[in-house]
């Protein structure tokens, strides 16, 4: 009976603490260190010309970036991709080349804290909106054509907080955003942790902010997208099971 008791104690004790150590030390860190994927092969046309670049942000961090050349002399204008978390850049490769086959100059690099970039943690547009900037100012050096941006997922997010901030980029494709962080992340902690709470969801997102120095309160991509004056085209599944077209 002893014996038993004791392993009621320590269960219920392990019950009882294990939101706590995932709160303080699992949980903010799932939010803001992305997985990288193992197989980062991009596949494209070998006859469109690129160019591999480092790219310096605002912080001094390198951004592994590659750029896609059109084959005509003159180019029509310059795309910035923006990549979701855990993703990199070579998974643009693609629509990258095929972008610089019809005569733009297509830009694709990895976000900070993925692929090749460095960094140690993901700010979900917070400093990555100015990046976005740094690589718009890159294709002005290249080209005179109008720069648009391409996002996806949080790329998606990301390029609504970059438009908001900067009229120089003239329009935005933009595929499956979430609206705001906080909402996603509630999602994001049911699937981590198996609660459902807004407290204890608000609790680890503020926890990752403080880790990571940014503020989570000000990533709300719909709220930026209230200042947004450039032509805008918005896709979101209503199927998608990543970012709900609910939070989109």
């Amino acid at each position: 009976m002893k014996k038993k008791h004791l392993i009621f104690i320590f269960l219920l004790a392990f019950l009882i603490s294990a939101p706590f150590v995932l709160a303080e030390y699992v949980l903010p860190y799932a939010i803001i260190k992305p997985y990288k994927p193992l197989i980062r092969e991009g596949v494209y046309d070998p006859e469109i010309k690129t160019e591999e670049l480092k790219i310096s942000n605002r912080k001094g961090l390198m951004l592994s970036t590659k750029l896609f050349y059109p084959n005509s002399e003159e180019i029509k204008g310059g795309l910035i991709l923006l990549h979701g978390i855990g993703s990199c850049k070579e998974h643009q490769y693609g629509l990258a080349s095929q972008f610089a086959a019809r005569g733009y100059l297509a830009l694709t690099y990895d976000a900070q804290a993925h692929g090749d970039s460095e960094g140690e943690y993901c700010t979900f547009g917070f400093e990555e909106k100015e990046d976005v900037i740094r690589m718009k100012e890159v294709l002005q050096e290249k080209q005179k054509g109008p720069i648009g941006i391409i996002g996806h997922s949080m790329g998606a997010a990301v390029a609504l907080q970059a438009l908001a901030i900067d009229k120089e980029l003239k329009f935005g494709v933009i595929v499956s955003p979430f609206a705001e962080l906080d909402d996603i992340i509630l999602d994001r902690m049911e699937l981590y942790s198996f609660i459902r709470s807004k407290p204890y969801s608000d609790y680890v997102l503020s926890k990752a902010g403080t880790i990571a120095n940014f503020n989570p309160e000000e990533v709300k991509p719909a709220h930026s997208a209230k200042n947004i004056q450039q032509a805008i085209l918005l896709v979101h599944g209503e199927e998608d099971v990543d970012i709900s077209a609910e939070h989109g």
